[in-house]
């Protein structure tokens, strides 16, 4: 028999003898959680068990929970489930003779193993076998859960001839199957409702129809760059992963190409990774912390804040910052006997992700823990340093993804699907999604009919004509998926001085607040018409829309692969290499001087200031210095043209409050400048729209953000701490973007970084009156 088993703090320690003796007895146990005493809700637990009876999973439930009186209450809420409380077997053998019980309640209070499981044992084996009179009874209940016997209503005699019926039968077969069963007591309650008085039928849900927008792919530049892809044969080509589509070396591409096979290689290995995670839960890890920067991460938090962490899976933290502040957040989130830590890095050098790794192994270390490397699991290319640090240093599991595979191309490898397994996500789902867009997305049905290539044609062709800021709508729920395009399109395409700017999280405003460099691409769920009445203010003003709906978050399996082909299309349009991002190691390299200079001297070289106000300093490097931080910030600002765009990076501590002060800047400025705007944290940035900063338009007006931290964390081995490696990246990040003759000035927050963000914005908002 398929028995789920749910429990609260109170319970567990009664769940692992009964599911040792009922997998004795050779019944299949669904252990729903949950995995250690510390507190949780039962209610909860109560949904979970019923939910597995209801979808069919298993045949009946089990729930050990406190008195088991709200527990029962909870379960019963659920139309379908039947749970009952027994306090021994006489009355769990009523329950499912008389009742048809499908969920066991357990007072774990003062309950012993031994009678646990003797009760639950009797519950499993006890059929549904009811007299007349209790047959008429649980009609009676049937109509109750159904609205049929409310207040304002008579009993309604029932006709017995369908309960006789069905007693017999069961007598003459003999035990019924649970579903049987199940339908032999829904019989009577069916016949009933159809015999019962007619009531009104309920009004029609209001459901309104998705606005009718004008067709992208019918703009001349969209059909000029279709026509394009159709001459060179592009999908015929792309499907036999012909390279020289791309600008670049061939061979190179080519081994970058790994991502079109990716869904359909990654579900032979969805099973691994299903029972790794699987592995993980029963260990009862509290936490996941996910190291890693740019692709190595974006996949991870996608699924993190989309999903969030199914019940009894661990929660997980990501971690992509070298600021202290961030660093000590996860650090003080998570019981460090309890947490997992995946350090996940492509290259296996990564300088974030390996010094926030020593930072947490230094940490386990110390916590004096038997076998610190089994609290770690890496994911890397075949070959790289982490592979090898992961064997010598005793990792619990190391997953080698295909060196094919370019991180902002990796959603659907093991760089997305690992951290989503270990949430709970049903990664199965998630590929068969994926795999459907790729099968749509075959060369078979050409490139007018390829959802993918479409994208990328609308997204390069309308570039192309001058309208290169992508501008992402999403349905709340899917958000986060924003940040993940966002690096897709800038790192891909954002070089050679041409790209596309993909603009994410920029709150929609009226028609009169855009230039008509816009093209707006909202990704919505199906049924959500939230943002319709905005987007058909938008086409009715002459910007393109384009509208992709999705039916649940689960495609977002299909939407990943779409991007990615729509990225890999755009480049072949714009004549760059979407694979490569040549201009991302400047910083890099930039960094390291500093760093280097820091272990000779202690001391980072700074920009001279300018001027001080209010606690905010300015730091330009011109030759003519300005009277205040305000009328600079104001000279600065008033380099914008039409057609840029203001790009805000802040090395900053992210937080919400923080993130909701920078988008009141941004918004306020890009209402009075009627340009683009993008907000970035540092130093992750780097890893995200960086190569675009430095290698893309020169259309960006930068403005780099600091602050004092208030702490350092040392980096073991590295004889600098993160309050230093961040500073260096941001002293790094402003040489290259000066290198590279961008438009940028510095602004640092001396203080509080609250106080100085909140003086930051009133600057802003007095000059936005005045510029």
């Amino acid at each position: 028999m398929r028995i789920a088993i749910g429990c609260d703090d109170t319970g567990f320690p009664l769940k692992e003898p009964l599911v040792a003796a009922l997998e004795a007895e050779g019944h299949d146990v669904l252990d729903l959680g949950t995995f250690s005493t510390d507190p949780v809700d039962y209610p909860d637990y109560a949904r979970a068990v019923g939910q597995a009876v209801l979808r069919g999973f298993v045949d009946a439930s089990l729930l050990l929970c406190g008195s088991g009186a709200g527990a029962v209450i909870a379960a019963n809420k659920m139309r379908g489930i039947r749970a009952a409380l027994c306090h021994d077997a006489a009355a769990a053998r009523t329950s499912r003779e008389e009742a048809d019980a499908n969920v066991l309640c357990l007072a774990a209070s003062g309950l012993d193993a031994k009678d646990a499981i003797e009760i639950a044992q009797t519950f499993i084996a006890t059929q549904y076998e009811p007299s007349e009179k209790q047959a008429r009874q649980m009609t009676k209940i049937g109509q109750l859960e159904a609205g049929l016997l409310g207040a304002d209503k008579a009993p309604i005699k029932p006709d017995l001839t369908d309960a006789k019926v069905a007693s017999k039968a069961a007598a003459a077969k003999g035990p019924a199957k649970p579903a049987a069963r199940r339908e032999a007591a829904a019989a009577p309650a069916a016949a009933r409702a159809a015999a019962a008085p007619e009531r009104p039928a309920p009004p029609p849900a209001v459901v309104n129809p998705p606005p009718v927008l004008p067709d992208p792919l019918k703009l001349p530049a969209v059909e000029e760059t279709l026509r394009f892809l159709e001459s060179r044969e592009f999908l015929d080509r792309l499907w036999v992963k012909d390279a020289t589509l791309w600008k670049g070396d061939a061979a190179t591409v080519r081994n970058r190409l790994g991502w079109l096979t990716s869904p359909t290689i990654m579900r032979g290995h969805s099973e691994d990774i299903r029972g790794f995670a699987d592995e993980v839960r029963r260990l009862q890890y509290s936490h996941v912390v996910l190291l890693g920067m740019g692709g190595s991460s974006s996949t991870g938090a996608v699924f993190n804040e989309t999903f969030g962490s199914k019940m009894g899976f661990p929660d997980m933290l990501v971690l992509d910052s070298t600021d202290p502040g961030a660093v000590k957040q996860v650090a003080d989130g998570v019981n460090l006997s309890r947490a997992l830590f995946v350090v996940s890095s492509k290259s296996g050098t990564t300088s974030e992700t390996m010094a926030a790794y020593a930072y947490f192994r230094g940490q386990v270390e110390a916590a004096s823990s038997p076998r610190p490397g089994m609290q770690f699991v890496a994911i890397t290319d075949p070959g790289r340093p982490l592979d090898k640090l992961a064997t010598e240093t005793g990792f619990r599991r190391t997953f080698l993804n295909p060196a094919s595979i370019g991180g902002r191309f990796s959603a659907l490898s093991f760089f997305g699907l690992v951290p989503a397994a270990l949430i709970g996500v049903d990664i199965k789902i998630l590929l068969e999604r994926a795999h459907g867009m790729v099968e749509t997305c075959g060369n078979e049905v050409g490139v007018r009919g390829n959802p993918a290539v479409q994208l990328g044609a609308v997204l390069a062709g309308l570039a192309r004509a001058g309208r290169d800021k992508a501008t992402l709508v999403f349905s709340e729920k899917i958000r986060s998926l924003g940040p993940w395009i966002e690096q897709l399109l800038a790192e891909s395409l954002g070089k050679d001085g041409t790209g596309i700017v993909p603009v994410v999280d920029e709150p929609l405003g009226a028609p009169t607040v855009y230039g008509d460099d816009r093209v707006f691409v909202a990704l919505v769920l199906e049924g959500d018409d939230s943002h319709d009445a905005a987007l058909l203010k938008l086409a009715d003003a002459g910007h393109p829309v384009l509208r992709l709906v999705l039916r649940d978050p689960m495609d977002l399996g299909a939407e990943f692969f779409r991007w990615e082909l729509a990225a890999a299309t755009a480049g072949a349009v714009l004549g760059v290499n979407p694979f490569d991002e040549p201009d991302v190691a400047r910083a890099k390299e930039n960094t390291t001087t500093l760093l280097t200079e820091w272990r000779r001297s202690h001391r980072l070289p700074e920009w001279p200031s300018d001027v001080e106000e209010d606690g905010i300093v300015l730091m330009t490097k011109s030759n003519k210095k300005p009277s205040s931080v305000s009328r600079g910030l104001a000279a600065h600002l008033a380099m914008a043209a039409p057609g840029d765009y203001l790009s805000i990076q802040a090395y900053l501590t992210p937080n919400a409050e923080a993130w909701r002060v920078l988008q009141e800047i941004r918004v306020a400025l890009r209402d009075r400048l009627r340009i683009a705007t993008t907000v970035g944290w540092g130093p992750s940035h780097l890893h995200s729209t960086g190569q675009m900063h430095k290698g893309g338009p020169t259309s960006g007006l930068f403005i780099q953000v600091t602050g004092d931290d208030r702490e350092d964390l040392a980096i073991p081995g590295a004889g600098y701490g993160f309050s230093t490696l961040k500073a260096a990246q941001a002293l790094g990040d402003l040489q290259s973007l000066r290198d590279a003759a961008r438009r940028v000035i510095r602004l640092h927050l001396n203080g509080k970084q609250s106080q100085g963000l909140q003086q930051l914005l009133q600057m802003v908002q007095g000059l936005a009156k005045r510029l």
